[in-house]
C-alpha cells in the first residue's frame, strides 16, 4: 500500500465512535485514487511512451510492465476500499447492536452518523434525523414526544457553553419512558471535533424504583401511607403550619371489635375487613389530609389547615358513623365501631411523636369512656397512661409471681337462702399490701393482651377449689366462672375445660360458665355452636349482667342456657321504681317460660329480696346474704348445711 494512504487510514480508528468521519475518509481517498490516475497518466506521457527509436518488440515489454503497474495499483485500491466497506459495516452493526440511540455531530452541529435505535425514540426516519436535530425543528420535536424537552434544550446550551464537559439528565417522553440522556465530547487527537450524543431507555429501572419506594412507604394491603410516610409528612406539614400559623389535627383510631373477627372468621376475612374500612376513612377526608395505617387495625389520619376545632370534631363524627355502618364480605354481615383520640398542634406540641403518643393516650381514654367515641388529649391523660403502663408491668408480675387469688359470693335459693352455688370473683393484692379493684385491672388486661393467662388460672384455679367442696356441697351444687371474650374466642376452649374437669375428677355438672350479652351478638351462630358442645358435655350456661347490653328476650330461645342473671342496676331500684318491678317480672316469667331459671344479682335489702319472692326468680346472691368470702369461708357454710 501506498505510505500517503496507509497513513491516512491510520489515522482513522473506525472502531471507535469518537473517532468517526467516514465521508471525509472517503473523499480523500477518491481524491488519491484521482491523483494516482493523473499521476500514472502524467508518468506515461513523459516517459513512458514509446520513442520512434524503440522496436515493435521494445514498444511491447514497455507496455506490458505499464500493465503490470496498473493492475497492481487496481489491486491495491479495490483492497482498500473493501476494507473501508468492512470497516464501515462493522460500525453500523455495532451502532444498530447497542442499547443506545445514538447521534454524532461535528462542530457546526451538522448530525455526522446515528443509529436506528435513535431514530425509534423519536419517531423518525433516517432521512429525517438531520432535519430535525437543528434549530426550531428540534424544539418542535422535543415539543412533540417529550414532556420535560426543555430539559434537553438546556443540556444542549450547556454543552455549547461548556464544549469540553459532560452533560447527564433525565427524560420523561410522552409516551411513558424515561429515558436517561448523555452528553460527551468528541476529540480527534486532543482537538474537539463534535459532540456524541447517547440515549438509553431506564423505564423498567426507574420503575422498579418507584415500586421500591412506594413500598418502603406504603402499607402493602391497604396501599395507604405507612408510618415511615406518616413520619416525614407530618414533619413537613408541622414546619409549613409554623411558617403560616396553622394548626394540625392527628385522629388515632382503633377498631372497635376486628380482633373478634380476626380470631373467629379468619385473617383473610379480616384482611378484607381493614381494607373496606381504609376505603371508608378516605373518603371521609379532603385532599390536603392524609390518611395513613399506623399498624394493625390502627389508622392516623393527620389533618391539615385546621380554622376551627369544629372541623376536627364534624370529622370525627363524620368517622365513627361510617365505621358504624355494616360490612359485608363473604355472605357475612359484620359491625365494628371505632375510638378515635384527637391532638392539636401546636397546643399539645410540636413534634410528630409527640402529638401521635398524644392522639394514642385520647384514644385509649376513648376506649375507657364506652368505645364508639372520640377523645381530645388533655394533660391528665398524660398522668394515666404513665398509671397505665405502670399497671400493666405490674400485671406482668402478678402473673408470675401468682399475685392473684379467687373470692366466692354464695347464690342462695330465694326461699330457705339455701347454698346452691358460688361465683368465683378474683382479687389481687399487691406485696405492699395495695388493692387493685378488678373493674381496673381486667381492662387494662384486655387492652394489653394478658386476659388469657390471668382467665386460664381463674379457670384452673375454681375448678380445682370446686373437686375440694364436691364432698362437702350438695349435689346441685356449682361454681361459677366468668369468662372472657378473647377465652371464648380461643378455638381449644372445650378442649382445655375437658382436660381441667379431668385433672381434678371433676363433674362437668358443678361448672356454670357466665357469659355477657355482647359476647353472644357478636357472632350469635359461633356462640350458638359453642354453648351446645359445653352444655353437651353437662356444663352449665348463664347469661351475666342481663339487661346492661342488647336487653334482648327474643335471642333467648335460641340460646342453649341455663341461667339467666338480672344486673344489679334493675335490682336496686325495684322498691322505688314501678317501670324496674315490671320489668323484672316480666324477665322472670318469660324466662320460666322458656325452661331457665334466673338469678338476682346485687340484692342487699330485705324488702328486695320479698319483692323477688313474690316475683318467683329462683335465686339471689348479693350482701343482703353474703358478700365474696374466701374458700375456707365457703367450706363452712356447705359444712353447716
Amino acid at each position: 500500500m501506498h505510505p500517503y494512504l496507509k497513513k491516512l487510514v491510520q489515522n482513522y480508528d473506525l472502531t471507535r465512535l469518537d473517532g468517526l468521519n467516514v465521508q471525509q475518509l472517503l473523499v480523500q481517498v477518491s481524491e488519491y485514487m484521482e491523483s494516482l490516475e493523473t499521476q500514472d497518466h502524467s508518468n506515461a506521457d513523459a516517459s513512458n511512451v514509446p520513442s520512434k527509436s524503440l522496436s515493435p518488440e521494445e514498444l511491447s515489454k514497455a507496455l506490458a510492465a505499464q500493465a503490470v503497474q496498473f493492475e497492481r495499483q487496481l489491486t491495491q485500491l479495490a483492497a482498500v476500499k473493501l476494507g473501508l466497506d468492512d470497516s464501515l459495516s462493522l460500525l453500523n452493526t455495532t451502532l444498530d447492536a447497542t442499547n443506545d440511540g445514538l447521534i454524532v455531530f461535528d462542530n457546526h452541529h451538522k448530525v455526522v452518523a446515528h443509529n436506528q435505535l435513535l431514530t425509534d425514540f423519536f419517531g423518525l426516519t433516517s432521512d429525517e434525523v438531520e432535519d430535525h436535530f437543528v434549530g426550531q425543528f428540534l424544539k418542535g420535536l422535543l415539543k412533540r414526544t417529550i414532556h420535560n424537552g426543555d430539559k434537553l434544550l438546556e443540556l444542549i446550551r450547556f454543552t455549547n457553553d461548556n464544549p469540553s464537559e459532560k452533560a447527564q439528565g433525565l427524560l420523561h417522553f410522552k409516551d411513558g419512558r424515561y429515558v436517561e440522556c448523555v452528553s460527551k465530547p468528541r476529540f480527534l487527537g486532543h482537538r474537539i471535533v463534535g459532540r456524541v450524543w447517547s440515549l438509553r431507555d431506564i423505564t423498567d429501572l426507574k420503575q422498579s424504583e418507584e415500586q421500591a419506594k412506594h413500598q418502603a412507604y406504603h402499607d402493602t394491603l391497604t396501599g395507604l401511607p405507612n408510618r415511615a410516610l406518616l413520619q416525614e409528612q407530618m414533619e413537613r406539614a408541622l414546619a409549613s403550619a409554623h411558617h403560616h400559623g396553622h394548626r394540625i389535627a392527628i385522629l388515632f383510631m382503633d377498631l372497635d371489635g376486628f380482633k373478634y373477627v380476626n380470631d373467629t372468621l379468619g385473617h383473610d376475612v379480616g384482611d378484607i375487613l381493614l381494607c373496606h374500612a381504609a376505603k371508608r376513612l378516605n373518603e371521609c377526608i379532603r385532599e390536603i389530609d392524609l390518611l395513613a395505617r399506623y399498624g394493625g387495625d390502627e389508622f392516623i389520619i393527620m389533618m391539615n389547615e385546621v380554622h376551627s376545632m369544629k372541623d376536627v370534631t364534624e370529622l370525627a363524627d363524620t368517622i365513627i358513623k361510617a365505621l358504624e355502618r355494616p360490612f359485608f364480605i363473604h355472605s357475612e354481615t359484620l359491625y365494628i365501631t371505632t375510638s378515635v383520640g384527637i391532638s392539636v398542634y401546636p397546643n399539645d406540641g410540636n413534634l410528630p411523636d409527640g402529638l401521635i403518643r398524644d392522639a394514642d393516650m385520647a384514644m385509649y381514654h376513648a376506649k375507657a369512656k364506652g368505645r364508639n367515641n372520640f377523645q381530645f388529649f388533655a394533660k391528665e391523660l398524660a398522668v394515666l397512661s404513665s398509671h397505665r403502663l405502670s399497671l400493666r408491668n405490674k400485671l406482668k408480675t402478678a402473673i408470675e409471681e401468682k399475685q392473684f387469688s379467687l373470692v366466692y359470693q354464695p347464690k342462695v335459693t330465694t326461699k330457705g337462702s339455701r347454698i346452691v352455688g358460688v361465683e368465683a370473683l378474683i382479687r389481687w393484692v399487691l406485696p405492699d399490701g395495695q388493692i387493685i379493684p378488678p373493674d381496673e385491672f381486667i381492662t387494662a388486661a384486655e387492652d394489653n393482651g394478658l386476659i388469657l393467662p390471668i382467665s386460664d388460672w381463674v379457670f384452673e384455679e375454681a375448678i380445682r377449689q370446686a373437686s375440694v367442696w364436691l364432698a362437702d356441697a350438695p349435689s346441685d351444687f356449682t361454681v361459677a366462672i366468668n369468662m372472657s371474650a378473647r377465652q371464648f374466642q380461643k378455638p381449644d376452649l372445650v378442649e382445655k375445660l375437658v382436660a381441667l374437669l379431668a385433672k381434678y375428677q371433676l363433674p362437668a355438672k358443678c361448672i356454670e360458665l357466665e357469659i355477657t350479652e355482647s359476647m353472644v351478638m357478636d357472632d350469635v351462630e359461633t356462640v350458638i355452636r359453642i354453648l351446645a358442645e359445653l352444655r353437651r358435655l353437662g356444663i352449665q350456661i348463664a347469661i351475666d349482667d342481663f339487661g346492661t347490653g342488647y336487653s334482648s328476650l327474643g335471642y333467648l330461645k335460641s340460646l342453649p342456657i341455663d341461667c339467666l342473671k338480672i344486673d344489679k342496676t334493675f335490682v336496686d331500684e325495684l322498691h322505688d321504681s314501678k317501670a324496674d318491678r315490671a320489668l323484672v317480672s316480666t324477665i322472670i316469667y318469660l324466662s320460666h317460660v322458656m325452661g331457665v331459671k334466673v338469678v338476682a344479682e346485687g340484692v342487699e335489702t330485705a324488702e328486695a329480696l320479698q319483692l323477688l319472692d313474690e316475683m318467683t326468680c329462683d335465686l339471689i346472691q348479693g350482701y343482703y346474704f353474703s358478700k365474696p368470702v374466701s374458700p375456707d369461708e365457703i367450706s363452712v357454710m356447705l359444712r353447716g348445711m
